[in-house]
């Protein structure tokens, strides 16, 4: 069975990481980097397997909350390491569910 890979933004945002999964409307916190997105991890799987016991989906994030997400209180300064695009306050990534 193939694992579908979904993108994953994560943010520092009061002393906490706040990650977001916009595909399917998720979101999970954590107080590292590492630690936000195990909980990502989990909080897809769950949603996940809530969609496939109910068949009810959660709708797609909107547009709105997606720019507010991204652009609030966030820098200009990205670097590259090890698979993970970070600044001071931002990151994305990719969780195989």
């Amino acid at each position: 069975m193939k694992t579908k890979a979904y993108p994953v933004l994560i943010k520092r945002f009061n002393g906490h990481f706040v990650a977001l999964c916009p595909e399917l409307n998720v979101a999970a916190q954590g107080e590292s980097l590492v630690e936000a997105r195990k909980e990502i991890a989990q909080a897809i799987r769950a949603s996940i397997e809530y969609s496939k016991k109910t068949g009810i989906h959660s709708a797609n994030l909107d547009i709105d909350t997606l720019r507010e997400f991204l652009l609030e209180g966030v820098d200009q300064s990205i670097r590259l390491d090890k698979g993970i695009v970070f600044s001071e306050n931002f990151a994305t990534s990719v969780i195989p569910a």
